[in-house]
């Protein structure tokens, strides 16, 4: 099954383009537009729509991209709908990810292979946050990890075991199983050797100087040992 599609944002431009990216789509079949809530509703109503694109930032003093995807999530269960926006919140992207329970969200400044790539993830059933914005969700993730979890964090990466890190930082070992399983709720790792592999990944990514938040005595010498 091929899906229908509608397509609601005030700016023509970008409507335009977007069109033409989703008619590269082996996904779709049909492509509705609508600048206005009114039109949209009429489309929803007389058409067999299965994804609704839907501009968050409508230029209207009456509704907005989040009462239609709410509104339009509780009338119609079945509708996928992914979100387009100017703006890159974190808290949005949250916000109408887990509560609104769309099937995506996406900013306008994405390449066309991307925005297919959302549609191919929401027709087989998964939900999709644009590279970007899982970026600095992931970033979000990692402001919470206090100084001392980075400390034991960092040891853990080195291949230490707690008992070793229990020394180096003068804690019990039970502290540091604690420490442990605290950051691995905060990243959301499965087990040790994820969150130190999140960790390895993380520090790659440059978001901050991670060496700013390691003491000199905990940070590796140039043979890969600690100082």
């Amino acid at each position: 099954m091929k899906y229908n599609v509608l397509l609601i944002d005030d700016n023509p431009i970008y409507l335009k383009g977007l069109n033409y990216t989703l008619l590269l789509s082996p996904l779709i079949e049909d492509i509705y537009k609508s600048k206005k809530k009114e039109k949209a509703r009429l489309i929803l109503d007389e058409n067999n729509i299965h994804l609704a694109f839907i501009d968050l930032d409508l230029n209207s003093n009456e509704y907005d991209g989040f009462q239609l995807a709410k509104e339009w999530k509780k009338e119609f269960p079945i509708l996928k709908i992914i979100i387009v926006s100017s703006h890159i919140k974190v808290d949005y992207a949250n916000y109408l990810l887990n509560t609104v329970k769309v099937d995506g969200y996406l900013s306008k400044l994405i390449d066309d292979s991307e925005i297919l790539k959302a549609v191919e993830s929401v027709y087989n059933g998964r939900q999709y946050l644009d590279q970007e914005l899982q970026s600095i969700r992931q970033l979000g993730k990692w402001r919470k990890v206090s100084e001392r979890e980075f400390q034991v964090l960092h040891l853990l990466a080195q291949g230490k075991i707690k008992k070793e890190i229990a020394l180096l930082l003068h804690l019990s070992e039970n502290t540091i199983v604690s420490h442990t399983m605290n950051l691995r709720v905060k990243i959301g790792a499965i087990n040790t050797p994820e969150l130190v592999a999140k960790y390895i990944q993380y520090k790659k990514s440059n978001y901050e100087h991670i060496e700013d938040r390691i003491p000199p005595f905990l940070q590796e010498d140039k043979n890969g040992g600690s100082v």
